[in-house]
């Protein structure tokens, strides 16, 4: 392979990365999780990536064995699937952690 052909390939593979970055920037996530309380156990903020806005917590709920969210009683917050989903993702990620 010469110089010019390598060159080619090179700028080939660097069109197809920055196209990757525009398609990952095109995907923006409703929320944000973030931990709020460590002890005895971690508690997970969830809020709004639009506003801020605090939309509930994530925490191990012991009589259930399991993670659960729980919303905040202050606010009334409507929730399309994929706001769900991330939540229910979010659950499953730390499920797999504890197991």
């Amino acid at each position: 392979m010469d110089f010019a052909a390598g060159s080619m390939s090179y700028i080939f593979i660097l069109h197809i990365i920055e196209n990757k970055k525009k398609q990952m920037k095109k995907i923006k996530k409703h929320l944000i999780f973030k931990i709020i309380e460590y002890k005895p156990k971690k508690v997970y903020e969830v809020r709004s990536n639009y506003n801020g806005s605090d939309l509930g917590s994530i925490y191990w709920y012991r009589q259930w064995q399991q993670y659960i969210f729980e919303p905040n009683p202050l606010l009334t917050s409507a929730w399309n699937q994929d706001c769900l989903l991330e939540v229910v993702e979010f659950i499953q990620k730390l499920t797999k952690k504890k197991k």
